[in-house]
């Protein structure tokens, strides 16, 4: 087992928000975890991607009933968020039409668009310091610029710092311009378990300057090395295998995520194939701007793109997620991968009525990764 800075993170883990936010899951998994049928041990948790702020996204979550919001979609005055239950991160519907699943083609596209409280609530929320054994956190600046982003990622990596020291610090404003403000200090939860920070960087869009892409991502690993937790940046299989390596030479990067989504918009050429074979000349979410694909459809790209990325010469470790389906298909990434990572596995397989592939793809890494 290829340890991340001393920390065994396992052979295996979530795409994150498999499992939402703090491992809640979502309706569909309960009734087969209840009957035996579904289990998720030797899974490594990984956390939904939350952004800084709140996010109304496309996927209406419980917390959100009764709250003000702006035309923009952002907080009105005086509102605040606390999430007292991992239930209030859950969806409100059953079956959001942000999210779309083909279990007989086994592609999912979603465009569920980061719906989140934002860190702040999570963070206070206490459940991540609750966990007992190793998992990861995940965050994604939406700025529209770099320099907005990295202003995200700053504040984030700020506020995280916080919840590992326990202690926050707070300036409270003067009443009057002649009287000084205040300052305060008071305990924060602490983090119990081991856990790592991946950064989420979406794909280089036509026209992008790749060096832009590794300049952005290199100078997120700078700020967020101080927290001295594994960092990961995640990006998708457009990123071309020579701009991943050269995020992989900075010496903050413990490891890399590969696959995110693939944008619907940019998924041409590379997925035509795929796609029309599944009847899908268009996207689904088109109203939502087309939306992210994930599924089996990836999972052949990305042996390909992982076998380019190793003669390019990465050497850092590498989780590779995308298309993995059943157990055998775990097989194919022995050589090529140091762990790996599963996602819409876990609506097909319930969709299909066949909730065990999901405990028989992780016993099968355990068994080509690490030890079971």
């Amino acid at each position: 087992m290829k340890l991340i800075k001393e920390i065994d993170f396992g052979p295996i883990w979530d795409a994150s928000g498999v499992r939402g936010f703090f491992g809640e899951g979502y309706w569909f998994h309960k009734p087969f975890i209840k009957l035996g049928f579904l289990s998720f041990d030797g899974l490594t948790f990984v956390a939904k991607t939350t952004t800084l702020y709140f996010r109304k996204g496309n996927m209406p979550l419980r917390f959100m009933r009764g709250l003000r919001l702006n035309a923009d979609g952002k907080l009105a005055d005086g509102q605040s968020i606390v999430i007292s239950t991992p239930q209030d991160v859950m969806p409100q519907q059953w079956l959001p039409d942000c999210v779309y699943c083909d279990a007989k083609s086994e592609i999912a596209v979603n465009a569920v668009g980061l719906s989140g409280p934002g860190a702040g609530p999570l963070l206070d929320a206490g459940f991540w310091q609750e966990r007992t054994k190793s998992f990861w956190l995940s965050f994604m600046s939406v700025a529209p610029t770099a320099t907005e982003r990295f202003a995200e990622l700053m504040a984030f990596v700020d506020t995280l710092d916080t919840f590992l020291h326990g202690l926050r610090f707070e300036m409270r404003t003067a009443r009057t311009p002649q009287s000084p403000g205040m300052g305060s200090i008071s305990q924060v939860k602490k983090f119990q378990a081991p856990f790592g920070l991946q950064i989420n960087f979406s794909c280089p869009n036509v026209g992008l300057n790749p060096a832009e892409l590794v300049d952005e991502i290199h100078q997120a690993l700078t700020y967020a090395s101080q927290l001295r937790i594994p960092l990961a940046p995640k990006i998708n299989l457009l990123t071309p295998p020579e701009v991943a390596k050269e995020i992989c030479e900075h010496d903050n990067c413990d490891a890399l995520c590969v696959s995110n989504t693939i944008p619907w918009k940019n998924a041409w050429p590379t997925l035509q194939a795929e796609m029309e074979r599944a009847g899908l000349k268009k996207s689904p979410l088109e109203k939502y701007g087309g939306g992210g694909i994930s599924g089996a459809c990836l999972r052949t790209h990305l042996c390909f793109w992982l076998r380019d990325a190793r003669k390019a010469g990465i050497t850092k470790h590498i989780n590779a997620g995308g298309g993995i389906t059943r157990a055998e298909h775990v097989d194919e990434f022995k050589d090529l991968a140091d762990s790996i990572s599963i996602g819409s596995v876990g609506m097909f397989a319930c969709k299909r009525f066949q909730p065990g592939r999901v405990q028989e793809i992780i016993k099968r890494a355990h068994q080509i990764f690490g030890e079971y």
